[in-house]
């Protein structure tokens, strides 16, 4: 049972982090089609001080994705 929960643990991690990025891309989709579209600094700023909890969802996302 032991060595069942040990494989189980890292693709539920990684299937975790997929539907993070997945969710955070489709609530800022707006956002990074403008930055893509019309790229500056000043709206860069903007769209992280409109939504830092999807920013940092995003970073704290690739964190799951490394090994220990």
């Amino acid at each position: 049972m032991k060595k069942f929960l040990f494989f189980a643990k890292y693709p539920f991690k990684k299937i975790i982090a997929l539907v993070i990025i997945s969710l955070v891309a489709w609530y800022l989709r707006h956002e990074i089609r403008l930055l893509l579209d019309y790229f500056t600094w000043t709206s860069l700023s903007f769209a992280f001080n409109k939504n830092p909890i999807a920013f940092f969802s995003l970073i704290i996302a690739v964190f799951l994705f490394r090994k220990k």
